[in-house]
């Protein structure tokens, strides 16, 4: 889901003009996207000047926590093989 940073969005409506499916319209002089027209093309992310289209993307708490744990252990791992490799030396 592409969301829009209000606070970057200066409406040059660019991220509009670029959309095929015309999934983003100026309100209130800032991008807004319909995510039930938007398909996730990316041409707005492309097309915007000041970066302030961004994907969003909603993980819940368990997946996180699952991800975190896996990068934690595979952290420690990669650290342990750099400390035997450097008692080597």
């Amino acid at each position: 889901m592409l969301k829009v940073n209000v606070n970057l969005c200066v409406g040059c409506a660019l991220c509009a003009q670029v959309c095929p499916q015309g999934a983003i319209s100026l309100i209130g002089g800032k991008a807004e996207v319909d995510t039930s027209k938007c398909d996730s093309c990316y041409w707005c992310l492309e097309a915007c000047p000041r970066g302030a289209i961004s994907e969003l993307i909603i993980v819940s708490p368990e997946e996180l926590r699952v991800t975190v744990s896996t990068l934690k252990r595979q952290t420690d791992d990669i650290i342990k093989r750099i400390n035997r490799l450097a008692t080597k030396v």
